[in-house]
């Protein structure tokens, strides 16, 4: 059984490998990630998308700041699929770009 872990100040993702059904099941703090509809998240193939996090200018109804991720540029990355874990890189020149 293969898994990946994302860990982030106030959350954790967890994606394993199901044969069985050639996805990868997403948890969420250990519980299972599902669709407003119920269904278990299970994407083919996942991109972990490596990128600076830092303050910004907005904060949430409770005061907390809400993080701008810098995603513009390059950096570190990795695909999820078919079980394996595969190391790439991630390019963006300009905010335009999508």
């Amino acid at each position: 059984e293969s898994s990946h872990t994302v860990r982030y100040p106030s959350a954790r993702f967890t994606f394993t490998w199901s044969g069985s059904r050639d996805r990868w099941l997403v948890s969420m703090d250990g519980s299972p990630a599902r669709s407003a509809d119920g269904d278990r998240l299970a994407p083919a193939t996942v991109v972990v998308q490596h990128v600076k996090v830092r303050e910004s200018d907005f904060r949430d109804f409770r005061g907390s700041n809400s993080p701008y991720v810098e995603s513009v540029g390059s950096g570190r990355a990795e695909v999820l699929r078919d079980g394996r874990a595969y190391d790439a890189t991630w390019k963006r020149g300009a905010a335009e770009d999508g």
